[in-house]
Order: structure tokens, then C-alpha cells, then sequence
């Protein structure tokens, strides 16, 4: 697998506060958040598959036993048994 590293520079306040709101430390869970829910809205736009990954379609590598299986989304953000 190739690795790849690329910066970012925000252009508005990034907002991975806790639960009152307040950011006082970026959290990596919400900047994954924020970036795989965007990816997903460019995917859906561009008429991509995309799974539920809390409904009954999430995709599962351990049910569906190949890669080539996974949603768009999920082949770049990992699934159940696909990190």
C-alpha cells in the first residue's frame, strides 16, 4: 500500500468540539467525521455507491468476504473488518 501525507489549512473554525461545543483540542474522530461525511456527499454526487454504516446496508468485509464489495466510502475509511 502506498502512503501519502498532505497538509490542511482550514478556512473556517474547525468545530470537533465536546459536548458543550467548546474546542479547546481538535479531536481526530470528528476531523475523520467531518471528512468521510464529505466524501460521501461528493461520492453521492457523483453517483457512487455508498452503504449506511449504522443502518442495515453497512458494509461488513467479514459478511461480504471481498474488497471489491465495499462502498466507495468505505474502501478509503475502513469498515467492520476492514481497517
Amino acid at each position: 500500500m502506498e502512503k501519502f501525507e498532505f497538509k490542511l489549512k482550514t478556512l473556517s473554525p474547525v468545530r470537533t468540539g465536546d459536548i458543550s461545543q467548546n474546542c479547546r483540542e481538535i479531536k481526530p474522530q470528528g476531523v475523520r467525521g467531518s471528512l468521510r461525511n464529505q466524501f460521501e456527499d461528493m461520492v453521492k454526487f457523483l453517483g457512487g455507491k455508498i452503504c449506511d454504516p449504522h443502518g442495515k446496508r453497512a458494509c461488513n468485509l467479514e459478511k461480504l468476504k471481498k474488497v471489491d464489495w465495499l462502498c466507495d466510502v468505505c474502501k478509503l475509511f475502513g469498515c467492520t473488518g476492514y481497517a
